[in-house]
């Protein structure tokens, strides 16, 4: 289980998110008849290995005023890169076997109806999610006599990045979840230091545990997105890091781009080489190493005179590696070939 998933299990794992993700994010629920008192984490101790492998994925239950049942909410998460276009059946199979260790574990008595269960897909890919959400999109086209023995369930999806407006999510002023998908869309370091600003008015002092996870989660997933290449001094609390995003972000945004630009570079250069080695042409060497380098030149300097271009060109392969480290920091073209 990565880093991401790791720290929303975790998130997840408090009753006061769960509530905030029912109340909030999903419609149609009736949450004036959910009893959020009754919110209750289903234990692992009659779940069976099947779902037990399931890391990712958090149980909850809780009750209706209007029906002496539970409502269970099966809560899966996905950070991954690609969608899974199957997820629907995933759903299908998971929630099959959540109802069988219910009834193996006596939970549901002969002749009682199975409960209610809400299944939720919370996801965080770069892309929108575009997998069908109902599997009797996925099931090829048959007579209409076999119709009744098709399946058919739906899962509710939440595209944290897509689903929702900055606006939107501002509205929800007593949301931990709103905040939480803010903090996921935040791009400018203004935005960033204002939503941990609400976050920490919102968490109280007894939330200690809460703030930890959000600060890890912050350290170790969030920020080395938002700051790649930066290497960020220890907070113990979100006040620390709201005072350091303050005072060194422009240091930091300053490092990461010359880190990046560096980075990108060698990245370039090493490309060019292999595949000049691997055409085994002396145009392929030219189209990689050399090309590129006078790009960045031209990039940084302007257009070149024909004098400079065939000095390069006749320059030997270390040299020119030599001559392209010292790119980044020059100010003049005779610093970089002196």
């Amino acid at each position: 289980m990565g880093k991401h998933d790791s720290s929303y299990k975790q998130f997840f794992s408090y009753p006061q998110l769960v509530a905030d993700l029912l109340r909030d994010f999903v419609p149609n629920l009736e949450v004036d008849k959910l009893d959020f008192d009754s919110l209750e984490k289903v234990s692992g101790s009659y779940i069976s290995d099947d779902l037990r492998d399931r890391e990712d994925d958090v149980i909850w239950k809780i009750r209706y005023h209007d029906y002496d049942d539970w409502l269970y909410i099966y809560l899966l998460m996905e950070f991954q890169s690609t969608i899974d276009h199957f997820m629907a059946v995933r759903i299908m199979t998971y929630i099959g076997l959540l109802y069988q260790d219910l009834i193996k574990a006596d939970v549901i008595k002969k002749k009682e109806k199975l409960p209610p269960i809400l299944p939720l897909v919370l996801y965080n890919g770069k892309k929108i999610w575009n997998a069908p959400q109902n599997i009797t999109e996925l099931l090829h086209e048959y007579p209409a006599g076999l119709k009744v023995y098709q399946p058919s369930l739906q899962y509710f999806l939440i595209d944290e990045r897509h689903d929702f407006t900055n606006e939107q999510l501002n509205a929800k002023l007593h949301s931990i979840v709103a905040i939480l998908f803010q903090l996921e869309k935040v791009k400018s370091n203004k935005e960033l230091r204002e939503t941990l600003k609400r976050l920490n008015n919102l968490l109280k002092k007894e939330d200690s545990a809460l703030l930890k996870i959000f600060v890890t989660w912050l350290r170790i997933v969030r920020l080395p997105r938002h700051l790649p290449n930066v290497t960020l001094p220890e907070f113990k609390n979100l006040q620390e890091l709201q005072n350091m995003l303050a005072i060194e972000t422009e240091n930091w945004l300053e490092q990461s781009r010359k880190q990046g630009l560096q980075e990108g570079l060698q990245e370039g250069l090493q490309k060019g080489l292999q595949k000049g080695r691997q055409e085994g042409l002396q145009k392929g060497r030219q189209e990689g190493e050399i090309t590129l380098f006078i790009n960045l030149l031209t990039a940084k300097f302007g257009q070149l005179d024909e004098q400079t271009i065939n000095m390069i060109q006749k320059l030997p392969e270390e040299r020119l590696l030599e001559c392209s480290q010292r790119l980044l920091f020059a100010k003049t073209l005779a610093e970089i070939f002196d």
